[in-house]
């Protein structure tokens, strides 16, 4: 008997493989997360990378956060050249908010003639002029 290198759980849609899945330089689209399977890293569908060891040539960063050894986050930034520490989140810290797009201002007033009530009963008179 053989059995199948991919299994599909008709009742769930859970797909289980007993072979290294090679997707043949195909994407995999619409991922909510991704998980390990001993739980140490994890990639989740708010772009949240959590590993207990990471390894790479290079890290580009806006700002960093960092914890001391009692928990106190504090947020690290470089501002025109100098390192600015400043105790808190990064997510808390005002001075690294984006502003609010300015508001824009109100449309001028539109002029309108207001129509009289009786336009008969309106006269307009002129001085008479004398020679």
């Amino acid at each position: 008997s053989s059995t199948s290198p991919i299994i599909i759980d008709s009742l769930t849609g859970r797909i289980t493989t007993t072979f290294g899945l090679d997707l043949n330089n195909q994407d995999i689209i619409n991922v909510k997360s991704i998980l390990s399977s001993n739980g140490k890293w994890s990639i989740g569908e708010e772009g949240k990378i959590k590993a207990v060891v990471v390894e790479t040539n290079k890290v580009t960063l806006g700002k960093l956060e960092l914890q001391k050894d009692d928990g106190t986050p504090y947020c690290i930034r470089i501002k025109s050249g100098a390192l600015l520490v400043t105790p808190g989140s990064c997510s808390s810290d005002p001075t690294s908010a984006t502003p609010p797009p300015p508001i824009a201002p109100p449309p001028p007033p539109v002029e309108e003639e207001l129509p009289t009530q009786n336009s008969s009963s309106t006269s307009t008179s002129t001085p008479n002029a004398s020679t």
